[in-house]
């Protein structure tokens, strides 16, 4: 079950990240959202961790002498990058799909015909 985690706007910019849960270690520095002016300024976004995942996050950051925007920005930032060129190679992989498909449907292909016109096409091709 996820809580809804509120934050606190601090002048410089960064959100204290708290629970209603008086269980919850609070985490500092937590800026989220997109730079606007260039200058690091950031929208706060509102999110919502599972409580383990708050603590492992205030913790780690705390070990490593980071604040938790720190440490978000280092652990999002390759899984997000991951997915984004995932995402550009599906698109590519079906305007390929498409195109083969508009070939085939011009050159009067089915589906059916796909082995075998790949068997022949293997054939005149052997020892080449």
């Amino acid at each position: 079950m996820l809580n809804d985690l509120q934050f606190a706007m601090h002048r410089e910019g960064h959100l204290r990240l708290f629970s209603e849960n008086p269980e919850h270690t609070p985490v500092t520095g937590l800026r989220l959202g997109s730079d606007n002016d260039g200058e690091g300024a950031m929208t706060p976004k509102n999110i919502a961790l599972e409580p383990d995942l708050l603590e492992q996050v205030g913790k780690l950051a705390q070990e490593e002498g980071k604040t938790a925007d720190e440490l978000a920005n280092e652990l999002l930032g390759p899984p997000l990058e991951i997915r984004k060129h995932a995402e550009a190679s599906d698109r590519r992989w079906k305007k390929l799909a498409e195109y083969g498909n508009g070939q085939a449907q011009k050159l009067g292909i089915k589906e059916e015909d796909v082995d075998r016109l790949i068997h022949e096409w293997r054939a005149e091709h052997r020892g080449r």
